[in-house]
């Protein structure tokens, strides 16, 4: 399963987040995928959850952002959703 397949079929739900933590970290090469939809200005659904995962991920591994945490940091200002 692909991260779009993942994120089409999940809901907010703890094992959710960990099955899409779980694949990125099996997919590394999904990981500039998650990053860029979880930074994104849109407030799409795969957005959220893509964000998620990209939180419940980083705590796991934060070096993942490293090189890419000016970019986080700016993408998750775009993020809006309450939840």
């Amino acid at each position: 399963m692909g991260l779009r397949e993942l994120l089409l079929v999940s809901y907010s739900s703890v094992a959710d987040r960990d099955r899409g933590a779980k694949l990125i970290h099996r997919h590394p090469e999904y990981f500039t995928s998650l990053l860029e939809l979880a930074c994104a200005a849109e407030d799409k659904r795969e957005n959220i959850l893509a964000a998620w995962i990209l939180e419940k991920y980083a705590v796991e591994q934060p070096e993942c952002l490293d090189s890419n945490f000016t970019f986080f940091l700016e993408g998750a200002l775009q993020q809006k959703n309450d939840s």
